[in-house]
Formats: C-alpha cells, structure tokens, sequence
C-alpha cells in the first residue's frame, strides 16, 4: 500500500465524523489537502434547502479572509469550480480548462487565484447543488495522475455516503447516538465479522430473513458468499466500496448490504473499544425482481413455457400459485417442474431454486 494510499482509512472516517459533527470539516479539509500534496484543498456542502447557502465550507492554504472572500462570491467566477457544478458529479481536472490568455484577463485569476494561489493544477467534483471537493496544486508541483483521480473518486464516493447518513439521522430528528431509536437497520460488526451490536430495526429484518446475527457472528443463509462478505469488511475498513446483495430462495426479495466506517457518534453507550477497525453495516430490504423467463430458458436450455414457470417459481410462488397464474392445472406445472430440474441438474425443488438464485440473484 502506498503512503497515500494508507491515510484513505483516516480521511474517509473523518469524512463520517464530520458528517454528524460540522466542527470537524476544517480538520478533514487538511487532511484531504495532505492526502493529494495540494496547495489548496477545500470541501463545499450541498445547500440545507434548495437554493440556499451551503451547509458548511472550508478551505485550506489561502488566508481565512480570502476562504470567506470564495464562499461569499469567488466561487461563482472559479472556472473549475463551475465546471465541476455543472459536470453532474463527474471529476473535472484543470486539464479541462483554460487558464491561458484569456484565462489572465479573467476576474477570477486576477482577484483571487494570482494574490492567493498562482496558477494551478486542479481536481474537482459537485456533491449537488453548490456542493463541492476540490484540490489544486501549484503549477510548480506535478499534475494529478490517473492514481490521483482515483483516490479522488473513491473519496467522493466515500463523502456522498457520509453526508447521506448524517442526513438520514438528522431527518428523522434523532441524537447521532441514538442508533437504537434510528428506523433504519443498522449492525455494528468488528473486522472479522462478529457482530458487536445490532439496534431493532436490524433484529426484526434479521429475523424476518431467517438471519442469526451473534457475537460470534452472522450465521448466514447457505446463498451468502461468507467469505465475499469478510472481504467487504475489510475493504471498506481501508475506505473502499462495500456493498452486496443477499438473495433468498423463498421469493422475499433481496437485502442490500452496505458497509461504512463506523462513526464515533453512533457508537452505542458501553459498547468500548474491541480490536479490528469497527464497521457500521446498514440493510435495505429490496422488492422481489423475477428473473427474466427468456433468460431463464436460455440458460438453462428449457422451453418458453418452463421458462415462464422457472421464473414464476424462482419469484416467490408455490406450484399451485403458478398453475393459478398460468391457467393450468397443478399436474402440468409438477409435469414442468420435473423437466426444468431434469434440464438443469438440480435434484429436488430446493436445489433447483437455489440454482436459480445463484444464478439470477
């Protein structure tokens, strides 16, 4: 792992910190400065309301004056700043704009970025309406690179989420510490998945799912990859993405996984401190998908009926309830169930909706 590489984990869990407490962003700011070698770092909040200020702004490396000089007009003139805003989320780089002749007649340069910073090598991205994060370098110093972009990238991605839950918390009118009383289902789980904590709302879908979360661990229906969900963890303990999707046999719809650093505020009362970096694992329930028949029959090379029964089957719906749905008798749809498991190997109907799920999750 490369030395900036090493301080992803820190940053992106001050991210989360500072989600729940807004004092913390200058303290974040430095290190997302660090982090890139940059001249001048700063983070800008997506307006409370539309149209409104932002919710918070700070930026490093130019005098407080002229931080507060930025936010209250400069932004509006800063062309990678605009760029950025009106790039949807997409990282824009300096190399996307022009900072020659016309460049130096350009208010921005002469009020701001010549008495402040010199000409610069800049990344940045909106987080929605006038939010933003952004990096310069002098132009003295190297460009950003592809690795550069990428750290920038997954960071962004790693903020989005930080500020989604902080708002989560803050709509539903919730202390940051009260994850028991939060509606949304929450684990708290140290690095080698044993579960530290779970509040209600995560209980009740656990056991809705057929679920058992202990402090030894989560003990996971037989179509969860163990291993795959362990790599999540620890991925996303260095700041990476960690989402995956739980399929069920029995048609219930799949529960989404998302994996995050866990932030201080949330931790429960008496939990402590345990060894291994503590992750917060959040569960969404999604709404059943059947499978797509033709896609079914294709892969498993059965015809267009057994096909419109597999998927039928692999939505949720018992023998009889397809032949209700497709106006047959219940004979014909046994008749269909025994050739799609003779065509696709499995021996009985579990093992056949097992296959399904794997194979279409």
């Amino acid at each position: 792992m490369t030395e900036p590489d090493s301080q992803l984990p820190d940053l992106v869990g001050q991210f989360f910190e500072a989600a729940f407490d807004p004092a913390l962003w200058p303290e974040a700011t430095l290190s997302l400065g660090r982090l890139f070698a940059a001249n001048v770092a700063g983070i800008m909040l997506p307006a409370a309301t539309p149209g409104g200020p932002p919710a918070a702004f700070s930026m490093t490396g130019v005098p407080e004056a002229a931080a507060a000089a930025y936010l209250a007009e400069y932004h509006r003139y800063d062309i990678l700043t605009q760029h950025a805003l009106r790039a949807g989320g997409r990282l824009v780089t300096g190399n996307e704009v022009t900072q020659g002749e016309d460049f130096g007649r350009h208010i921005f340069w002469n009020e701001f970025s010549r008495p402040f910073t010199g000409a610069w090598h800049g990344m940045a991205a909106s987080l929605g309406g006038p939010g933003l994060m952004i990096v310069t370098r002098a132009r003295r110093q190297a460009d950003f690179g592809p690795a550069d972009e990428a750290r920038f990238n997954l960071l962004l991605r790693q903020l989005s989420r930080a500020l989604a839950l902080g708002q989560r918390v803050a709509a539903e009118r919730l202390p940051a510490s009260a994850l028991d009383a939060m509606a949304l289902a929450a684990l708290i789980l140290d690095d080698q998945g044993r579960l530290l904590h779970a509040n209600p709302a995560a209980t009740a879908l656990l056991s809705r799912r057929r679920i058992t979360a202990t402090r030894h661990g989560m003990a996971l229906p037989e179509l969860v990859d163990r291993a795959r969900l362990l790599r999540l963890i620890a991925v996303a303990g260095q700041g990476q993405e960690g989402r995956m999707r739980l399929t069920s046999a029995d048609g219930s719809g799949p529960v989404l996984l998302q994996v995050t650093p866990l932030p201080a505020p949330l931790r429960p009362a008496g939990l402590g401190e345990r060894p291994g970096r503590a992750v917060l694992l959040v569960l969404r329930e999604l709404a059943p998908q059947p499978p797509h028949a033709g896609l079914i029959a294709e892969a498993l090379g059965l015809s267009r009926a057994e096909g419109e029964v597999a998927a039928l089957l692999a939505s949720g719906l018992s023998g009889s309830d397809v032949a209700r749905r497709r106006r047959v008798s219940e004979e014909t749809v046994r008749s269909q169930i025994g050739a799609i498991q003779a065509k696709s190997g499995a021996a009985n109907l579990r093992e056949l909706l097992l296959r399904l799920a794997r194979l279409f999750p």
